[in-house]
């Protein structure tokens, strides 16, 4: 039995090494198949070590088998980046299970809401917009109209692992898919604290102590194996990496973008374009402007998502193109452990979609739409180089992802 687990690992710390062992325990697993997001997150920041270091991390601790999730995806809000992610570990047709974290620890609870989600009834539609008009963000109007259906004041949809469980549900039920899900509840502190929690630190204090140079606070929440690559990584001058090191990319490309071509890219929406553009005249860096831009309507995470598609040149257009045609265009291997070479070719055997093992190889097993998804993967490890050579002045190294081998532990 193999068991999926989605992740971005930005560190990897303790919660998640309970949550792999706790993955390998349940009944029968045999194998552990994490899909990863790769140098950019769901929450329209760069990880804070580059992806190759993600993935040796994750088969150290236990992962078996390491795929990534494409940038299209990674960096989408949490519909899409759950329905993709999901999307891979069914197409790979060799998953069995999809085990995640929840505040809530509850699959009934979690399920009830998904169902309402994948049905969209009329009421619901009704409520949505009702909240929207008002001018709530779409996640609090969102919360408004599942409260106004199920008449429960609970809140299971303010928690972020909440709603991306809520989403691994959903899109199971909409693509009818045979993977059994399970949650367990986290023993993290809260997704969004900034404070230090001992062993069980959540990934942002943990990424709050490494930008303010509190390596003795993370030392407890992090696996020693994980330290080790994280402290490499540092010492290489490969890292640490934040959204403010693209400041001078972000305003290369505003002075080379027309606000009518600002609005073509991914979640630019509702002249979000021109705040964008003032905010940049006043600032420098992006958490500044991110600050200036912020309104009751737009969230952080979804400027900072808007921001850092504009700097990866994410166009609606094509994003919207490879939604058509399913989403994710193929499965591309991060890394392997020796002793998993058999999953590896079940999965190239039984999967749906193409697998990239070699990417030397991939514009032979892609079609012209596929491959034009890979290299936009490419291109944007290409961007998270150029901020760290120019972050730790070293050499840049273009089309980086054709000399980084798969990795293997």
């Amino acid at each position: 039995m193999n068991v999926g687990i989605i992740a971005e690992y930005n560190p990897f710390h303790n919660g998640h090494l309970l949550h792999l062992e706790n993955a390998k325990n349940l009944e029968n697993a045999k194998n552990i198949i994490v899909v990863m997001s790769g140098n950019f997150t769901q929450r329209g920041e760069p990880s804070v070590v580059n992806k190759f270091s993600r993935t040796k991390t994750a088969l150290e601790m236990g992962a078996n088998l390491v795929l990534e999730l494409p940038v299209y995806y990674a960096t989408g809000s949490a519909e899409y980046f759950a329905q993709n992610s999901v999307n891979i570990l069914n197409k790979s047709n060799i998953v069995d299970y999809l085990f995640f974290g929840s505040e809530c620890g509850d699959i009934l609870a979690l399920d009830s809401i998904s169902n309402i989600l994948a049905d969209e009834n009329f009421k619901y539609k009704t409520a949505l917009k009702t909240a929207l008009d008002a001018g709530n963000s779409y996640p609090r109007a969102r919360e408004f109209a599942i409260k106004t259906l199920i008449g429960e004041n609970h809140d299971i949809l303010k928690s972020p692992n909440n709603i991306l469980g809520i989403e691994y549900l959903k899109a199971l039920k909409k693509i009818n898919s045979n993977i059994k899900p399970v949650t367990m509840k986290r023993h993290l502190s809260d997704y969004n604290s900034i404070e230090s929690a001992g062993d069980f630190s959540s990934a942002m204090a943990i990424r709050h102590n490494i930008f303010n140079n509190n390596f003795k606070e993370i030392k407890n929440s992090m696996p020693k194996a994980a330290e080790n690559y994280l402290e490499t990584e540092f010492e290489n001058r490969n890292a640490p990496i934040c959204l403010d090191d693209f400041s001078f990319l972000l305003h290369h490309t505003l002075k080379n973008k027309s606000a009518d071509e600002l609005a073509e890219i991914l979640d630019v929406t509702e002249g979000l374009e021109y705040r964008i553009l003032k905010a940049a005249e006043k600032y420098f860096y992006i958490s500044d402007i991110v600050k200036f831009v912020k309104t009751k309507r737009y969230t952080h995470t979804k400027i900072q998502r808007a921001i850092l598609h504009i700097i990866l040149d994410i166009k609606k257009c094509n994003f919207n193109r490879f939604n058509t045609y399913g989403g994710a265009q193929y499965i591309r291997v991060l890394g392997f452990r020796k002793d998993s070479e058999k999953l590896l070719r079940d999965l190239t055997e039984n999967a749906s979609i193409p697998v990239v093992v070699n990417l030397k190889h991939a514009s032979k097993i892609l079609d012209r739409r596929q491959y034009k998804m890979l290299q936009k993967e490419i291109q944007t490890t290409d961007t998270y180089n150029t901020a760290v050579s120019q972050k730790f002045k070293k050499s840049f190294k273009k089309n980086y992802e054709f000399t980084e081998p798969i990795v293997i532990v």
